[in-house]
C-alpha cells in the first residue's frame, strides 16, 4: 500500500498537484529511508522517485517553501548510493539496480537546487567520485546496455554527472574540463552500445527499450554537439554510428513520439556540429546555418502543435525513460488543442518536404484562389525546396554507408526523383530562384543516371512514379503501406491511368508557366522513354507541340546518349503508332524542331519515321500507308530533313543526330523511287532533292 500510494504521489506531483500533503509527511517518508529488507528497497525507490518529481516544482511558489527540507533525503541518498555502488558486484539483482537509478535521478534532481537553497553539496561530490571511478567506468559502464533496468542506470549516471558539472558544484581544486573530458572519454563506447542494443530490442512503436535508445541517442549527439571531439575521439565513423542509430530511432517513433522525433532533429540529425562532422556541409556558417532550416522544414512535417511542443517539453525532460512511457504522460494537455501527428513517418520522409508541401493553399488554410501565393509564402517555399534538395544531395554520399537503417535502403533514385519533380508545381518564381536553381543541377543528374543505367525493359521510371503515387494515396486514406513491385500488386489499368493523371498535371504546369526553364524540360524529356506507355508519351508529345514548346527537350549533362537509346529503343512498350508519327512528321517539317533548334525532339522524330519508313529486313512492297507517308514528306520535308532520313543509321548504330553530313543510303532513293507509288510531279521534286543532296555532299 504505502509502494502505491508513493507510486500515486509521483504522479501527482508530475502534475503539481497535492505537494502541502506529500511536504507534510516529509517527517514520516523519513523513516523509509531507513529499514533494509526487499520490501524496503521497492519502498525507497519509489520514495526517491516521487522526491525526484517534487524537486520538478522549482516554478511553483509554495513548494519552493520546502525544498530547504531536502537536506535529510539528499544525505540520506548519498548513504543509499554509495551502499548500493560498493556492493554493485554484479547487475543480476534487478531491484538494487532500479535503486541507485531512482537515488541517482533524486540527486540530480535536488543538485539543480543546491546553491539557492543552501543544500549540502558534500555528499553530492562523494557520490560524484565514486560514478567516475575506475570500478565503475572500466567494469560497470560497460556492462550496463542489455537490459532496461542497466540502461536506466547507465542513463541516470551520465545526467547526473551533468547536472553536477552544470550547476557548478564541484570543488575549486577539480577542473570542469578535466572532469568533463575524462568522463567524455569512459562514456561514450558504453553509450553507443546500449543505444545499438536498445535500438533492436524493441519491435512496438512505443516502448521503453525505444524510448531509451532514443535517449542514449540524444546524450551521444550532446557528446558531439560539444565540441570535444578531438579529445573524445569522436571520429567520423562514431559519428556515422550515431547518425544511423537517430535514423532508426525516427523510422519506428509512432504516434506519441513527437516530442522524441523533434529531439533527435535537433540534437543529431540536423545538428550543425553532426552535419559538419559528417561532411554534409563543409563549412561551419554554412552548416549553421542549414541546420536552422532543416530544423523547422522536418518539424513541420511531424505536424505537432506548439502548444503540444510546450506541453511534452515540460512533462518529458527531467522524467525517467520509464516514466515516459507511463500513459498519463502521454495524454495532451488539453483534449481541443490535440493536434494528430503524422507519426510514424513514410520511409521517404527525407525528401517528403518536397511532395507534401502544400503548393495551392494560402498559408492561412483557406481553400486555393487564383491570385497565387504571396510573396513571404513564395519565399518560404524556394528556402524549403531549395535546403531539401540540397540536403538530399549531400546525403547521398552518406547513404550506401548506412545499409543498416531500412527507410535508406528502400529508398531507389526513382522514389526520390518522383518528390522532386513536385518542386514544379511551385510556379516559376520558385524554380526558377538562384538558390533551387544551384539545388536542382546538383540533385537532379545524382538521381537520374542509376535510372538510366537500369536494364531498358526495366520500366524503373514509371514504375517509380505509379508506387509512389499508391504510396501517397495509402498514407492519405490510412491503409497499410504499398508492397513492393517485386510483389506484383499492381493493378496495370489503374496504374497507368495514376501515372496518366500525374503527367497531365506536370505536363499541364510546364507549358503554362516553365518559360522554358531547363531542370523542368530535363525532367519532361524523361517522359519520353520507353519506360512509359504509347498513349503516355503520345499525349507528351501532342501537349508540347500545341504548346510550339517541342525545341526545349533537352536530355541531362552527360546523359545524352542514353538518354537517346532509352526513348528509340528496347522497352516493353510499343514504340510509335500511325497518330504519334503523323505528329512527328508535322513538327519537323513545320521546323518546330530541327538540327539547329530541338535537336533531341528532332533525332528522336527523324528515328522513328526512319524506321517506319525503311524498316530493317522489311523486302515488301511499301504498304499504301508508308506510301502516303512518303508522298507527304516529299511535299513538306526539307532537302535537310531528307538528307538525314536518308543517311541516318537507325538499325546499326541509332545516335543523336549531328551536323556531320552523312552518306546517303542509295538503297533507300531506290526503293522510295521504286515503291512509294510517286506521281511525275511527287517523283520529280524527289529527284531534285537527291540531286540537291548530291550537289552538298560534292561541295562539302
Amino acid at each position: 500500500m504505502q509502494v502505491e500510494s508513493l507510486r500515486i504521489w509521483r504522479i501527482l506531483l508530475g502534475y503539481g498537484l497535492d505537494f502541502h500533503c506529500f511536504a507534510y509527511l516529509f517527517p514520516v517518508l523519513s523513516k523509509f529511508t531507513q529499514n533494509i529488507t526487499e520490501i524496503s528497497t521497492s519502498r525507497k525507490s519509489a520514495l526517491y522517485a516521487a522526491l525526484e518529481a517534487f524537486c520538478g516544482l522549482e516554478n511553483v511558489h509554495e513548494a519552493q517553501h520546502y525544498f530547504h527540507q531536502l537536506s535529510f533525503f539528499l544525505d540520506a541518498a548519498r548513504v543509499e548510493a554509495t551502499q548500493v555502488i560498493h556492493l554493485l558486484s554484479g547487475l543480476n539483482d534487478v531491484k538494487a539496480v532500479v535503486l541507485l537509478s531512482t537515488v541517482l535521478r533524486f540527486i540530480t534532481a535536488a543538485s539543480a537546487h543546491a546553491t539557492k537553497y543552501n543544500l549540502e553539496t558534500n555528499g553530492v561530490i562523494e557520490v560524484l567520485k565514486l560514478v567516475q571511478s575506475r570500478k565503475m567506468t572500466r567494469e560497470v559502464l560497460p556492462q550496463l546496455g542489455e537490459t532496461v533496468a542497466t540502461r536506466e542506470l547507465l542513463l541516470a549516471i551520465v545526467h547526473f554527472h551533468r547536472q553536477v558539472v552544470a550547476n557548478d558544484l564541484l570543488p575549486n581544486d577539480m577542473d570542469d574540463d578535466e572532469i568533463v573530458q575524462t568522463f567524455s572519454r569512459e562514456i561514450k563506447d558504453p553509450l553507443l552500445a546500449a543505444a545499438t542494443f536498445a535500438a533492436t530490442a524493441f519491435s512496438s512503436r512505443f516502448s521503453v527499450a525505444l524510448i531509451q535508445a532514443c535517449e542514449l541517442t540524444f546524450l551521444l549527439g550532446d557528446l558531439i554537439s560539444a565540441q570535444q571531439s578531438n579529445i573524445t575521439n569522436l571520429n567520423a565513423e562514431f559519428v556515422q554510428n550515431v547518425y544511423c542509430l537517430a535514423l532508426i530511432n525516427v523510422e519506428r517513433l509512432g504516434a506519441g513520439g513527437g516530442y522524441l522525433v523533434a529531439r533527435l532533429f535537433t540534437k543529431v540529425l540536423f545538428h550543425q556540429r553532426v552535419l559538419l562532422l559528417l561532411g554534409v556541409f563543409n563549412e561551419e556558417a554554412d552548416a549553421t546555418r542549414m541546420s536552422r532550416v532543416l530544423i523547422s522544414i522536418y518539424q513541420a512535417l511531424v505536424n505537432t502543435s506548439l502548444e503540444h511542443e510546450v506541453h511534452s517539453t515540460r512533462v518529458f525532460t527531467n522524467a525517467s525513460a520509464t516514466d515516459k512511457f507511463s500513459y498519463h504522460l502521454r495524454l495532451p494537455q488539453e483534449e481541443q488543442t490535440f493536434v494528430p501527428s503524422n507519426l510514424p513517418l513514410p520511409n521517404f520522409w527525407m525528401v517528403c518536404p518536397l511532395s507534401r508541401m502544400d503548393y495551392s493553399k494560402s498559408g492561412d488554410g483557406n481553400p486555393p484562389t487564383s491570385v497565387g501565393p504571396t510573396r513571404a509564402q513564395s519565399d518560404e517555399m524556394k528556402l524549403i525546396v531549395s535546403a531539401t534538395c540540397r540536403f538530399a544531395f549531400e546525403f547521398e554520399r552518406l547513404a550506401p554507408q548506412m545499409s543498416s537503417v531500412s527507410s535508406i535502403t528502400e529508398l531507389r533514385p526513382e522514389d526520390k526523383l518522383f518528390h522532386v519533380l513536385h518542386v514544379f508545381f511551385a510556379g516559376s518564381d520558385v524554380f526558377f530562384d538562384d538558390h533551387v536553381d544551384a539545388a536542382l543541377r546538383q540533385l537532379l543528374p545524382k538521381l537520374v543516371q542509376p535510372i538510366l543505367r537500369s536494364p531498358q525493359d526495366s520500366r524503373v521510371f514509371y514504375k517509380g512514379i505509379l508506387l509512389n503515387l499508391e504510396r501517397i494515396q495509402n498514407l492519405e486514406s490510412g491503409r497499410a503501406a504499398v508492397p513492393s513491385p517485386s510483389q506484383n500488386a499492381m493493378s496495370f489499368l489503374s496504374g497507368e491511368q495514376q501515372v496518366m493523371t500525374f503527367v497531365e498535371k506536370l505536363v499541364g504546369e510546364f507549358t503554362a508557366s516553365s518559360f522554358g526553364n531547363s531542370h523542368f524540360a530535363q525532367c519532361v524529356t524523361l517522359l519520353m522513354t520507353r519506360d512509359f506507355s504509347l498513349e503516355l508519351r503520345k499525349f507528351v508529345w501532342k501537349e508540347l507541340q500545341e504548346s510550339q514548346l517541342l525545341h526545349t527537350l533537352v536530355p541531362f549533362e552527360g546523359c545524352t546518349s542514353q538518354l537517346h537509346k532509352r526513348c528509340i529503343l528496347g522497352g516493353t512498350t510499343t514504340a510509335v503508332d500511325f497518330k504519334l508519327l503523323q505528329l512527328m512528321q508535322e513538327a519537323v517539317c513545320k521546323d518546330q524542331v530541327s538540327l539547329a533548334r530541338g535537336t533531341f525532339a528532332y533525332s528522336i522524330a527523324i528515328h522513328h519515321l526512319v524506321v517506319y519508313l525503311f524498316a530493317e529486313g522489311d523486302n515488301s512492297t511499301l504498304s499504301s500507308a508508308r506510301q502516303l507517308f512518303a508522298q507527304t514528306l516529299v511535299a513538306e520535308a526539307s532537302p535537310e530533313i531528307w538528307r538525314h532520313l536518308l543517311s541516318y543509321d537507325a538499325f546499326k548504330t541509332p545516335s543523336l543526330i549531328t551536323k556531320k553530313c552523312e552518306t546517303v543510303m542509295y538503297e533507300r532513293v531506290a526503293k522510295l523511287r521504286t515503291q512509294a507509288g510517286f506521281l511525275s510531279d511527287q517523283l520529280l521534286a524527289f529527284e531534285v532533292i537527291v540531286s540537291s543532296l548530291e550537289g552538298s555532299r560534292a561541295t562539302n
